[in-house]
């Protein structure tokens, strides 16, 4: 299965995101900050938004894995996606991180760690 390639930058001069299949940095270089060029994961989330490496979400930890629907009893968690060596990772304080493509069903984008960094807390 291939995913599609593609980016988002964060435009300094009008402050919102650029989203491109290429970045063409020739083109962009004055605009964008290099510090926040995201790449898109391929997935998106249980309200078709598309998930961004530095996007922070919001899932559903189940007590029990082979549950289909969640419950009052799971832990509403949130994390931050970063890419580590094998693929996009699922990252938080208080626990070990993960593919987030293992509790995608349950995932929801609820900011980025560049306007939304007190999400994290």
């Amino acid at each position: 299965m291939k995913r599609e390639i593609k980016f988002r930058a964060w435009d300094k001069i009008n402050n919102q995101w650029i989203y491109a299949n290429v970045l063409d940095v020739g083109k962009y270089k004055d605009l964008i900050d290099p510090e926040k060029i995201c790449e898109f994961t391929g997935l998106k989330g249980r309200k078709g938004e598309e998930i961004y490496e530095g996007d922070i979400i919001q899932y559903h930890y189940f007590q029990k894995w082979d549950k289909d629907e969640y419950t009052e009893d799971d832990e509403i968690c949130v994390g931050s996606v970063e890419f580590k060596e094998c693929g996009f990772c699922v990252m938080g304080n208080d626990y070990v991180p993960f593919l987030i493509n293992t509790c995608i069903d349950w995932v929801e984008v609820i900011g980025n760690i560049y306007e939304n960094p007190g999400l994290l807390k």
